[in-house]
């Protein structure tokens, strides 16, 4: 595995303690945001969390996936780089700004759903299975047979 996979797994499995952190929590009450965070030095020996209760719940992973997704896609070779282009087939979608080439950072940045089905194709579900479960990212419900964007709703 590369680096920048053991740093995250290291993260992921590191967590020994956490407690509620009164200086995240008042930036977060500051802005009026709901929402937690987990920060963990990568040793595990000392972890900062704001809202513990709702830490432990269980959501769609989201805009988050696209981290995971990239990092496999870069750890398989499906694409080389930020700059790597990842062709449009020409559908039209409702943003504007999908409807060209992209590269992985303007997928990134424009949270461009056909980028990352794309690239996900190219990885294949038994891979992609065994890159979440090595990662312990969210629980998937049922067999991957397709790779769509339908897969972030289903990890929780």
């Amino acid at each position: 595995m590369r680096p920048l996979a053991i740093i995250l797994l290291t993260c992921f499995y590191s967590v020994t303690s956490l407690a509620e952190d009164k200086q995240l929590a008042g930036l977060f009450e500051q802005k009026n945001i709901k929402g937690t965070i987990v920060i963990s030095s990568l040793n595990g020996e000392r972890s900062f969390s704001y809202n513990d209760e709702r830490r432990d719940l269980r959501f769609s992973t989201a805009s988050t996936f696209k981290i995971l997704n990239s990092m496999i896609a870069l750890e398989e070779g499906v694409i080389s780089g930020r700059l790597s282009i990842i062709k449009w087939d020409g559908t039209l979608y409702e943003y504007s700004s999908w409807n060209r080439d992209q590269t992985l950072e303007s997928a990134f940045k424009q949270s461009c759903v056909w980028c990352f089905q794309e690239l996900a194709q190219r990885i294949g579900p038994e891979k992609y299975r065994s890159y979440i479960e090595k990662m312990n990212y969210g629980q998937l419900k049922g067999p991957l047979t397709q790779l769509h964007s339908g897969l972030m709703g289903r990890l929780r």
